[in-house]
């Protein structure tokens, strides 16, 4: 039965490393978090808390929150360890939601419980909200929050956001059905949607069945890297500072009092005149105003900067040392920039430390890639697909041509 009014649920309290859920009763104290927790009973406190007529802690278990009901008359202490912030999360949720359940005889079994939410059928179908004919349950509520990930999570911890949530659902369920009653998810364009929704559930579904990138073994990882050196190889770059104007008058006077500027009369200058303000601080002139970051040669495509203008890539790549500035005023984009290299990084290649992971991210993209493939092949030999190459000649004819007369046979 539900607990008595003067139980509460505290509010769920994440932080990056644990999640804490706590229910505060006049006779029992519990809580679990994602790190671990020592739970002390004393009888006299847990006497209405029974497990086979014992003081007992009942915590969900499932393959991703790992718990159990036990008797911890013992020695009075059980470490309660979780795999997963969305299955506490989701737990807690329920608790919060729908008020703690006292508990006595036989946990329910593991089976019983959801891989996801740690939810049992029945608090799985424990109703929330009624919109029209329809529905909200716990699990509709619990599996919203699992589908979060760990950060958006964070913004559901008070019983208010967790109230605001449910009102979420509820204008989603409301809008869906007035969408329903216009007829607008019999619409050839929604059944597109729908189409590619599931697509899109299908291939995620078989991304997550891929293996954790720590699986590809350090063998697999430098077969790849020494394949595949090339791609490791990172071309020299160049950092150039630019003084901005809108004229080009401004910008031959600004240029002639550059050539042989010191670090910090660049930044007086650039504080002075330019347009572009990044590297300027209100109380200083910094000597690396204006910089717009590291790029590549031109034509080199690896070390793109899509912040450097080309023709102020080409003028910065013509310099030969540091503190060096462009002969002449570049212009591009309607603007005249006065340029000077301000740093450089020479062309070197990544070592198998330094490419580990992105390796692994590849070999993963590779056999995700290949999964696809075979579950393609398996789909076609299941459903055949036929193409009537005639009639898509004739469609292919009418797109290039829409006035020309159909050519379909009667």
């Amino acid at each position: 039965m539900p607990l008595p009014p003067a139980a509460r649920a505290s509010p769920l309290n994440l932080s990056n490393t644990r999640l804490y859920f706590s229910v505060s009763l006049p006779c029992a104290s519990v809580s679990t978090s994602l790190g671990h927790s020592l739970v002390r009973p004393s009888p006299q406190r847990f006497k209405m808390l029974t497990w086979r007529d014992r003081p007992a802690q009942f915590v969900y278990d499932s393959p991703l929150m790992r718990g159990s009901a036990t008797n911890p008359g013992s020695g009075g202490e059980r470490v309660v360890r979780a795999r997963s912030s969305a299955a506490v999360f989701c737990v807690g949720v329920a608790f919060a939601l729908c008020g703690c359940k006292w508990f006595s005889g036989d946990a329910e079994p593991e089976a019983t419980r959801d891989p996801i939410t740690g939810l049992t059928p029945a608090e799985d179908r424990e109703v929330l909200a009624k919109v029209g004919e329809k529905t909200i349950t716990l699990g509709d509520y619990a599996r919203t929050v699992a589908r979060m990930d760990e950060f958006e999570r964070l913004r559901y911890q008070t019983p208010e956001r967790q109230a605001e949530l449910l009102d979420e659902l509820i204008n989603t369920e409301l809008l869906a059905q007035e969408a329903e009653r216009r007829g607008l998810d019999k619409s050839p364009e929604y059944q597109a949607k729908l189409f590619l929704a599931l697509r899109d559930e299908r291939l995620e579904e078989l991304r997550a069945s891929l293996p954790p990138l720590e699986s590809f073994s350090d063998a697999e990882v430098g077969a790849y890297y020494e394949a595949h050196k090339s791609e490791f190889e990172e071309p020299e770059r160049r950092r150039p500072l630019v003084i901005v104007t809108g004229g080009r008058a401004q910008a031959e006077t600004v240029l002639r009092r550059a050539k042989g500027a010191s670090g910090s009369e660049w930044g007086k200058l650039a504080k002075e005149f330019s347009l572009d303000r990044r590297g300027l601080v209100s109380d200083e002139a910094s000597e690396l105003a204006g910089d717009l970051g590291f790029v590549s040669a031109p034509g080199v495509e690896r070390g793109e900067n899509p912040e450097v203008p080309e023709p102020v890539r080409t003028a910065v790549f013509q310099l030969q040392a540091l503190g060096d500035v462009a002969p002449e005023v570049v212009e591009a984009n309607g603007r005249f920039y006065v340029v000077r290299l301000g740093g450089t990084s020479p062309a070197r290649l990544r070592s198998r430390q330094e490419a580990d992971r992105t390796i692994r991210v590849e070999l993963r993209r590779r056999l995700f890639r290949e999964k696809e493939k075979a579950l393609l092949e398996e789909l076609r030999k299941k459903y055949p697909a036929t193409v009537d190459r005639a009639a898509l000649e004739r469609a292919l004819e009418r797109a290039s041509d829409p006035a020309a007369p159909s050519t379909k046979q009667p």
